[in-house]
């Protein structure tokens, strides 16, 4: 759960906060949706990367209407149900007859994936680690490895009861008594994202084309930074509200977890297609296999690398601090003069 906001505006100079306020945005199901419609509707061709969705109790009707066009060419829909703001799969239900939603719930709802991309016969997602480390200007980093998670069912879609089948939640899966693990992370129900590439690139070659990994990895960071692009002007707003003085802009960072699907229907380009299923600014640090310690411990290392936290850097900007306060005081120099000429002397700071 993210800091309270008078939180974030008692952060002294020298410290980091693992948040940046306003990430709510796209970590609630209902918010993340709401932005991305939006964004969808200025640029329909950019933002195709997540599934169609309706917001209820507020958009029952238009989901009402739609089933009735689906109906009129008797296309069978699925939908995949879920409460607004829970996790790990909890309450998440799907179904093809809209009766069994209640209009009053506050839910989202989305057209399922019916083609996911199945690796032996079981459905999968992505988990992809990102790191941002500052919002003006937007800087990201994905890391390199993550983790993919299985369902421990083969896959079958009208099977739509069985949650072993049709959600990949870990927390979900590890109590199937099919569940495995491998320490290697090379087969199991969880394992690295490198050998999520080499699974797919092998169910590729077996129905007769090739996985380009590149120009996968380029969609799905497409899919992120355009996610993140939907609420910049917000998160810039919460953090100079909070922090008005901030001359360094380094108070806050965050990981963020992006759960991403493939469907196994290709795209223009003759690729597995990625969508975007949802977005958490607070994902599991826990390592219950050794596969979780190797790339967790990996992406927290990275990340305080990045940060460059240390105390020589406190040293530095707390000196910093004192200058421009001496200047202030005696009245020579602005602020702002003083913070940049101090910027040039912290690289950390200037990144």
């Amino acid at each position: 759960m993210a800091p309270a906001l008078d939180r974030f505006q008692r952060i002294k100079p020298h410290q980091r906060i693992n948040h940046f306020p306003g990430m709510f945005q796209i970590a609630r199901k209902n918010y993340l949706a709401r932005n991305l419609k939006k964004m969808k509707r200025q640029y329909p061709k950019d933002y195709k990367f997540f599934p169609k969705t309706w917001l209820l109790p507020y958009e029952m009707s238009e989901l009402k209407n739609q089933i009735g066009l689906y109906q009129k060419k008797n296309a069978k829909v699925t939908f995949i149900v879920k409460p607004e703001c829970m996790s790990q799969g909890k309450g998440i239900f799907i179904t093809r007859n809209v009766e069994t939603i209640d209009p009053s719930e506050h839910l989202v709802v989305q057209k399922y994936l019916r083609t996911p991309f199945l690796i032996d016969g079981y459905k999968f997602d992505l988990r992809i680690y990102v790191l941002v480390t500052n919002v003006q200007p937007l800087r990201v980093f994905i890391h390199k490895d993550g983790l993919g998670r299985f369902a421990t069912e083969q896959y079958k879609l009208k099977a739509f009861n069985n949650p072993f089948i049709h959600l990949t939640n870990y927390a979900i899966n590890k109590d199937n008594e099919n569940f495995t693990s491998d320490e290697t992370g090379e087969s199991g129900h969880k394992r690295s994202l490198q050998a999520v590439w080499r699974a797919m690139e092998r169910e590729c070659a077996q129905n007769g084309y090739q996985l380009d990994i590149d120009t996968l990895l380029a969609s799905i960071n497409d899919i992120i930074v355009k996610t993140l692009i939907s609420i910049q002007p917000d998160l810039i707003h919460h953090y100079r509200t909070s922090q008005p003085g901030d001359i360094f802009n380094t108070m806050c960072f965050e990981i963020l977890g992006f759960d991403v699907i493939i469907d196994s229907r290709r795209n223009a380009d003759g690729q597995p297609q990625p969508y975007l299923l949802e977005v958490n600014h607070a994902p599991s640090f826990n390592s219950d296999t050794q596969l979780d310690k190797q790339v967790k411990r990996d992406l927290l290392i990275d990340t305080f690398r990045l940060l460059n936290i240390s105390i020589d850097e406190k040293s530095k900007v707390m000196e910093i601090l004192r200058q421009v306060n001496e200047q202030r005081i005696i009245g020579l120099g602005g602020v702002n003069g003083q913070a940049n000429k101090g910027a040039k002397q912290l690289p950390s700071i200037q990144r």
